[in-house]
């Protein structure tokens, strides 16, 4: 009796004819295989296959891969230098209605020089916002003052990074250790929680205003509105990635002084002007 999963042994005498007959076989399939493939490559040129939408160029480079690469390589290579050309035109097209003039090149970057320096925040912007931070550091041991752990108030994003505008928003992060360790959901909204109900107090005093918690949000934040200067800020909990890439910003920032000015018009200025930021988070 053979064991649990073996195949069934075969004779000796008809070894030879069985392997004879497996390799015909296979043999045989190959091709078979190869004969539909051939009439696949001679019922349709190049141009054919590049007219066939993406579905059935898709089917006809499945099966050229399963059909052990039955379409020749010196057909691949003519398709190759089809989508080529194609993409030389389409980019001297391109180039042609998008004119360059070269001499116009260094008033354009005179002309982006003049528009950072105007739309730089001003030396009572960095104050503002600064101040702001020490101001949440004291609330955050009003709150915490009988712990051991006092959470610590740590700004990030475009203040970090000094791409931020007059009218930008503050990222806070509430901290309560210098190690990256793993800090629950459940207690960030706790924090969050109780940074809100010091925040309504002050909220009742006409200190602050627009009082927002944000509980179910993938990141739960408090949003909150300085009443004296109006900036709006967000504070997350433990947001060490926030600070880690804008610190890396800012030293990116600090060896070339091209990089911030590019981000601050591109990513950060004009997204504004557009409205972006404000259609991503509706």
């Amino acid at each position: 009796m053979a064991l649990s999963g073996s195949s069934p042994s075969v004779p000796k005498s008809n070894l030879g004819r069985f392997e004879t007959r497996v390799v015909k076989h296979r043999v045989d399939d190959h091709h078979q295989r190869l004969d539909f493939s051939n009439q696949m490559v001679s019922k349709s040129s190049i141009n054919d296959v590049w007219n066939l939408n993406w579905a059935e160029r898709l089917r006809i480079a499945k099966g050229s891969l399963i059909l052990n690469h039955a379409i020749s390589n010196s057909n691949v290579l003519t398709l190759i230098s089809v989508l080529r050309k194609k993409a030389k035109k389409r980019e001297l097209k391109g180039s042609q209605k998008n004119k360059l003039v070269p001499e116009q090149i260094p008033a354009l970057e005179e002309l982006l020089r003049d528009v950072y320096v105007i739309c730089r925040p001003k030396e009572s912007d960095y104050y503002n916002r600064k101040d702001l931070v020490r101001i949440f550091n004291v609330i955050a041991k009003e709150i915490y003052g009988k712990s051991d752990d006092i959470p610590v108030v740590e700004q990030f994003g475009s203040f970090l990074m000094d791409i931020f505008s007059a009218k930008s928003d503050l990222d806070l992060s509430v901290n309560f250790s210098n190690n990256a360790v793993d800090f629950p959901k459940e207690k960030k909204i706790q924090t969050l929680r109780k940074f809100a109900k010091k925040l309504y107090a002050l909220q009742r005093k006409g200190h602050v205003s627009s009082v927002h918690p944000i509980l179910t949000a993938k990141v739960p934040i408090l949003k909150i509105v300085d009443r004296g200067t109006g900036i709006e800020c967000d504070i997350s909990i433990e947001n060490r990635d926030g600070i880690v890439k804008s610190q890396i910003v800012r030293l990116i920032s600090s060896i070339d002084d091209r990089f911030q000015m590019l981000s601050f018009l591109v990513i950060k200025y004009f997204a504004i002007v557009l409205n972006l930021f404000r259609l991503s988070a509706a």
